[in-house]
């Protein structure tokens, strides 16, 4: 079975613009350790489009012209304390609402409550078995195995208190995305196939 082929077969119909190419924006909201980092790189290489993840802090720096330094540590205080800087969020919303006037993958931001009035976004939240997560934190975010779970629950309330102040909605209300997906029930690849069949038809 040729899965690239069946991959362009499945993104032909309302999903292509004239010049044949897809047309989606996809936001990824996910929890910490889940690997949805790793199914949007995947997913960017299948659709053939651009992923904002890490290259958002650059973009950021940019628009409110801070130093990417400066910017760098501002990103990492959202998983160490509960700080929120305005100044950033605006310049984050500025960059997004430019991203997706073009198909494209972005990751985490609040994004999906940012291009909630976007008629062409798909809203996915990526989560994960407990022990999957752990594994992953250790395996690639350095985290200590001993001290894992409470580490990943403390960055994940980090997330939400930040999703609920600039959003006002809260991060794992189910109405707010599209689709939920267990990583490790559907494996990176499985979970990534499943993505593309739910844009193809949404």
């Amino acid at each position: 079975m040729d899965k690239k082929k069946d991959t362009e077969n499945i993104l032909i119909g309302n999903n292509v613009n004239e010049n044949g190419n897809f047309n989606k924006i996809i936001t990824i909201s996910r929890e910490y350790g889940s690997g949805g980092r790793f199914v949007a790189k995947v997913l960017g290489e299948k659709l053939g489009i651009k992923v904002y993840d890490a290259e958002l802090i650059r973009l950021t720096s940019k628009e409110t012209g801070f130093s990417l330094d400066y910017v760098q540590k501002n990103d990492q205080l959202k998983n160490n304390y509960y700080e929120n800087d305005d100044r950033m969020f605006i310049a984050d919303k500025n960059v997004i609402k430019k991203l997706a006037k073009n198909p494209c993958i972005i990751v985490g931001r609040c994004a999906d409550y940012i291009l909630s009035d976007h008629k062409n976004v798909v809203k996915i939240f990526l989560y994960s078995d407990e022990k999957g997560k752990m594994n992953r934190a250790v395996k690639y975010y350095g985290l200590n195995k001993n001290n894992a779970r409470k580490e990943i629950t403390r960055i994940n309330k980090m997330h939400a208190k930040h999703y609920k102040y600039y959003t006002n909605r809260e991060w794992m209300d189910l109405s707010n995305y599209d689709a939920l997906f267990n990583v490790d029930k559907f494996g990176i690849d499985g979970t990534v196939e499943i993505i593309i069949k739910l844009v193809s038809e949404k």
